[in-house]
């Protein structure tokens, strides 16, 4: 989602995939909103872009501080300290 939101807030697409099939998240600016949609569905959603962004910080820093705990190695990695930033 760090991606994700950095691309968002130079004005362009940018997708999330997943390592166990072909299935993508797509996310495309709109001015101050997203365009959330996915391949495996034809429902979408809008939301804004501050909003989005809030939840990411929101929802990360829990995610990886349990991570963290439950998976020391993990939580020694310097690519888990970079998502923190």
């Amino acid at each position: 989602m760090k991606g994700v939101l950095e691309h968002l807030e130079r004005g362009k697409h940018s997708t999330i995939g997943f390592t166990e099939n072909a299935e993508l998240i797509e996310f495309a600016p709109d001015g101050g909103k997203v365009q959330v949609s996915c391949t495996y569905t034809t429902a979408g959603t809008t939301c804004e872009l501050a909003g989005l962004k809030d939840a990411w910080l929101g929802l990360r820093h829990p995610v990886l501080a349990k991570l963290g705990s439950e998976y020391p190695r993990l939580a020694a990695n310097p690519v888990l300290a970079e998502l923190r930033l």
